[in-house]
C-alpha cells in the first residue's frame, strides 16, 4: 500500500490522458491508461495514435502496473478532484485485480484492465533517447507540428525541452518528471531554415549622428547616469531624436541630449538574456 496526495496523482493524469487515441475504433485493449508504480515513482502512461506519454511523482514503496480502462480513469479522476491524501492498494484477494483507492471511509475501487495490449514504454524511450542523444547538434531535421499536436502536451509541465531525432520523422519531449514521443507524418520535403527567412527581423536597425552610429531600440546612459532610449531611426534629413528612460519618457532632439548631458555610452547588457 502506499499513500499519494490526490493533486500529484491528478496531475499526472493530466498530464497523459490528452494523448488517448480518441477514435471511436479504437480497440478495447489500446484504449486504456496504465499506472506503473516501480523505482520510486509512480508513472502514468498512455499510447495516442501517434503519441507516447510517461509521467512521474515519487512515491515509497509498492512495485506492480496495472491498466485501467480509459472510462475507469475518467471516473477515478472525478473522484480524487474531491480528495486531499489517499492511500492506495493493489487487491487481488477476491481474484479479480483491483486497485483500491481509499481516504477515510471513502472507497473508489477501479478494475485492472488484463485485457490490455502491453506498452513496453521504457523500451521505447530508453532507445529512441540514444538516438536523440546521439544525434543532438549533428544535423538533426527539424519537425512540423500542428496545432493540433501543441495541444497535446500544453498540460505536460510550464516548460518542456524538445529533442527532434535525426530522422526527421518524431520528436523527444521532456521535462524533470514527464517524458513523451510522437511521430510525425507532415515532413516538410525542403525543411524551412531557422534563421535566413528572418534575416531582416533578426538585424537591428542603426543611424549615424555626428560621426557615431546609435542603434535603433538600444539604450544609452549620459555623463550623469540618466538614461536615453533611441526610438526611431530619422527619416533622412530630420533630427534624430532621444527619449528619457525614466517616468517622464520626454523626448529631446539628440544634438540637445549631447549638449547637456555630454556624450552617450550604451548600455549594453539592458536586453541581456
Amino acid at each position: 500500500m502506499i499513500t499519494i496526495e490526490a493533486d500529484a496523482l491528478l496531475a499526472i493524469l493530466d498530464k497523459t490522458m490528452p494523448h488517448r487515441a480518441g477514435e471511436d475504433d479504437t480497440p478495447a485493449e489500446l484504449d486504456v491508461v496504465i499506472l506503473d508504480c516501480t523505482r520510486g515513482y509512480l508513472h502514468a502512461v498512455v499510447r495516442g495514435s501517434r503519441t507516447l506519454a510517461v509521467a512521474r511523482t515519487p512515491i515509497r514503496g509498492g512495485r506492480w502496473m496495472a491498466p485501467l480502462d480509459y472510462a475507469d480513469a475518467l471516473a477515478l479522476r472525478s473522484w480524487l478532484e474531491s480528495c486531499a491524501t489517499v492511500r492506495l492498494d493493489y487487491d487481488m484477494t477476491s481474484g479479480l485485480p483491483r486497485l483500491h483507492f481509499m481516504e477515510g471511509a471513502a472507497e473508489f475501487a477501479v478494475p485492472v484492465a488484463a485485457h490490455a495490449a502491453p506498452v513496453p514504454w521504457r523500451e521505447v524511450l530508453g532507445q529512441l533517447g540514444r538516438c536523440a542523444d546521439g544525434s543532438w547538434g549533428q544535423g538533426s531535421r527539424p519537425v512540423r507540428l500542428s496545432s493540433e499536436d501543441l495541444v497535446l502536451w500544453e498540460h505536460a509541465d510550464a516548460e518542456l525541452d524538445f529533442h527532434p531525432l535525426g530522422s526527421g520523422l518524431g520528436f523527444l519531449v521532456s521535462a524533470p518528471d514527464f517524458r513523451g514521443f510522437q511521430m510525425v507524418l507532415d515532413v516538410p520535403a525542403e525543411p524551412q531554415q531557422f534563421t535566413k527567412p528572418w534575416i531582416s527581423s533578426l538585424r537591428t536597425g542603426s543611424f549615424l549622428y555626428q560621426g557615431k552610429l546609435y542603434e535603433v531600440g538600444a539604450h544609452y546612459v549620459d555623463v550623469l547616469g540618466h538614461r536615453w532610449l533611441m526610438p526611431t531611426k530619422p527619416a533622412p534629413g530630420q533630427e534624430p531624436k532621444a527619449v528619457s528612460a525614466d517616468v517622464s519618457t520626454a523626448a529631446l532632439p539628440l544634438g540637445v541630449v549631447l549638449a547637456v548631458a555630454g556624450p552617450l555610452a550604451p548600455v549594453s547588457d539592458f536586453l541581456s538574456f
